[in-house]
């Protein structure tokens, strides 16, 4: 009954959802003054009403994390050195009354974590991230770009998931439903950005 709920508030707000959204979640990045390392975090993001209730009613949400680093070039034109990207999954499992987390980078899959309620999903999602391989190893002046789109997962991706998580069988008939829901209206997508202070490496 939630799903449908869902659907018809959907349909009937349009872009308003995406555009509330907007309100509480945010991203962070900043610079460890010690290793100069990028140090990334999203806040807030299951405190807003739409990625909440999408995860209650069992649509995986997808977050793609872009950080870059940056320099200035010539008069000033900044130019991106070097970037990392990598995916994060959530969902909840209604069956097992859990919820879970996956993390991958290219082909490489994290083990999948498990938790028993959304407070400490919550928490393991807003754990601080310290991205080493972007850090500058020369000297100049420079600085970090983060930018984070959370959306719901289309039908193709969602199969994905289940590859990379070692799943088999097609899922169960909720997850058919979801499937079915998210292609037919999918749901808001937001993105997130921040930048870091400069910093120089003598």
């Amino acid at each position: 009954m939630r799903r449908i709920v869902l659907l018809l508030a959907v349909l009937l707000a349009g872009a308003a959802p995406a555009a509330s959204a907007q309100a509480g979640a945010r991203v962070e990045v900043r610079v460890d003054e010690a290793t100069r390392d990028p140090i990334i975090q999203v806040r807030n993001l299951l405190e807003e009403a739409t990625w909440r209730d999408a995860l209650a009613d069992a649509f995986p949400i997808a977050l793609h994390w872009t950080v870059e680093l940056w320099r200035p070039r010539g008069f000033w034109v900044p130019t991106a050195e070097r970037r990392f990207e990598f995916d994060v999954v959530i969902r909840r499992e209604p069956l097992l009354g859990q919820y879970t987390l996956l993390t991958r980078q290219g082909t490489r899959t994290l083990p999948e974590q498990r938790f028993t309620d959304l407070r400490t999903l919550a928490m393991a999602l807003e754990q601080a991230l310290r991205l080493p391989a972007l850090t500058p190893r020369r000297s100049g002046e420079w600085w970090y770009t983060a930018s984070l789109r959370i959306t719901t997962l289309n039908d193709e991706e969602l199969a994905e998931l289940e590859r990379f998580a070692g799943r088999s069988g097609g899922g169960t008939t909720g997850d058919a439903l979801t499937r079915a829901m998210v292609k037919l209206v999918g749901l808001p997508t937001q993105t997130l950005e921040a930048r870091s202070d400069r910093f120089r490496v003598p």
